[in-house]
């Protein structure tokens, strides 16, 4: 009896984390009745590395959480493969390869444990009972440091821009109205955003505390900028390894604000809220008339 979930990892950090969660959740009760669980880990077309990365940002009960971990550059976009028949796909479209996750099994899914997932199952806010990757000691480690050198009492502010979009007049009114915002509000706020003006813009204010990030010319924070085909790859690590960092220093922090020009919530606060216990009451939404 054997699952195999292919992780399509081609968007951004914080849905990585989510796939994870979701997946490792959705087959833990077959791992729990002897299922082999194997994972295909999918590097094809992510912006992040160009090398095998899976070993070296997660623990070893992550790793051994799967009967067997294989990271790839090619897609699997067959239904059959190796033994294993194609089930569904976690996201559309229903193609494995196309998006997100997927699995396959190379016998019938017990009809009476779900396999399948309703859109958004587990939110912002998940339910109990999730099983959760945990990034290696290191890694934690150094997020603990940094967020030791902010304090023990901090907030962080997600601020969340349009990906490729240039609009000068937008982001002014944002710094304005961000600028406000900071000084109404007392407190140290640890800034996060993909948004290159916003952050040059706001981490010279006085209340403002951001994660130092190496290779910025190279490799920005808005993802959808970067093209990784001329970057060393020993750089693309380093920075991938540092957006961890950032990401799960969240979870020191006391409360979440977020600003998104998206419906959506970012996934990118997901770890955080996870293992920072945070609930609704931690959390609080921006919105700007003009923004």
């Amino acid at each position: 009896m054997k699952i195999l979930i292919q992780h399509n990892f081609r968007t951004g950090l914080g849905d990585m984390y989510n796939d994870m969660v979701e997946y490792m959740t959705t087959v833990q009760k077959y791992k729990d009745l002897g299922w082999e669980i194997h994972l295909v880990y999918c590097l094809f077309a992510n912006k992040y590395v160009k090398d095998k990365i899976f070993h070296e940002i997660f623990d070893q009960e992550t790793i051994n959480f799967f009967t067997s971990v294989q990271e790839v550059f090619s897609p699997i976009t067959q239904k059959e493969y190796q033994g294993f028949s194609y089930v569904y796909s976690a996201h559309e479209p229903q193609s494995p390869g196309t998006h997100r996750w997927d699995i396959f099994s190379n016998e019938p899914l017990d009809s009476t444990i779900p396999y399948r997932i309703p859109p958004n199952l587990f939110g912002l806010f998940p339910h109990d009972n999730v099983t959760k990757p945990q990034f290696n000691k290191t890694l934690v480690a150094k997020a603990k440091e940094f967020s030791n050198q902010i304090g023990s009492d901090y907030n962080f502010i997600h601020i969340r821009t349009m990906d490729s979009e240039k609009n000068e007049q937008k982001y002014n009114n944002l710094k304005n109205n961000f600028t406000d915002f900071f000084s109404k509000n007392n407190g140290i706020f640890y800034l996060g955003t993909n948004n290159r003006f916003l952050d040059e813009n706001l981490r010279n204010l006085s209340n403002i505390r951001v994660f130092q990030f190496t290779h910025l010319d190279s490799a920005d924070n808005e993802l959808n900028a970067v093209t990784n085909k001329n970057i060393k790859n020993e750089i693309l690590i380093e920075r991938f390894k540092e957006t961890i960092i950032e990401m799960i220093s969240i979870r020191f922090c006391k409360h979440i604000y977020s600003y998104s020009d998206y419906g959506w919530i970012s996934l990118f606060l997901l770890y955080g809220i996870l293992e920072g216990e945070l609930g609704e009451k931690n959390y609080t939404k921006i919105h700007f008339n003009n923004g």
